[in-house]
């Protein structure tokens, strides 16, 4: 389906955990960081309404409202379970290198296997749905407006992976505070 106008998407500010290198999965922890590339905006279609769907952790939401106090943009604004983190169970809150010690059958070179199910955690077929139940949805408003999705490295890699026909594996990670174009 052609849409009509862009998707945008945004990973939120850097975090306490991101910067300790603490996986955070659903687990809520500050922003350390302020800062908001979001430069892509003043490429066109700002004459056209946004909408900014944060995930409902306090780290996106924050970034979300500063996304609109920096940009000054006016964007209806909501939230959606559906692009919470993926849930790392007891991974949650510890230390990445820590757990490639305690779990290395979930780990290759120090990067998560994205298809394993983490302990207690979420499986990967169970995120995917929950992803691509919230990329249906945003299919229709992007026949009516922009859309700005402020969100988590897993989730905006699924949703990317979804939106544009490619393999999850091959979405690279998302930047911290920088805003990207979904090519559809």
């Amino acid at each position: 389906m052609k849409m009509n106008n862009k998707l945008y998407v945004l990973r939120h500010c850097k975090t306490f955990f991101n910067e300790r290198n603490i996986v955070s999965g659903q687990m809520d922890c500050p922003l350390t960081d302020s800062f908001i590339d979001y430069s892509i905006l003043n490429n066109g279609n700002s004459c056209k309404p946004y909408i900014l769907i944060c995930s409902p952790l306090s780290r996106s939401i924050l970034t979300g409202k500063m996304l609109q106090t920096q940009s000054k943009l006016q964007m209806s604004t909501f939230t959606d379970s559906r692009i919470l983190e993926r849930n790392m169970g007891i991974f949650e809150g510890k230390k990445r290198s820590q757990l490639v010690k305690e779990y290395p059958d979930y780990f290759i070179n120090g990067h998560f296997i994205y298809y394993m199910t983490p302990p207690g955690g979420e499986s990967y077929q169970k995120f995917k749905y929950r992803v691509l139940s919230f990329a249906s949805f945003i299919e229709g408003m992007l026949l009516e407006c922009n859309v700005v999705i402020c969100s988590h490295n897993q989730t905006l890699r699924m949703l990317t992976a979804i939106m544009s026909r490619k393999k999850y594996e091959d979405i690279p990670k998302f930047p911290n505070g920088i805003m990207k174009e979904i090519l559809l």
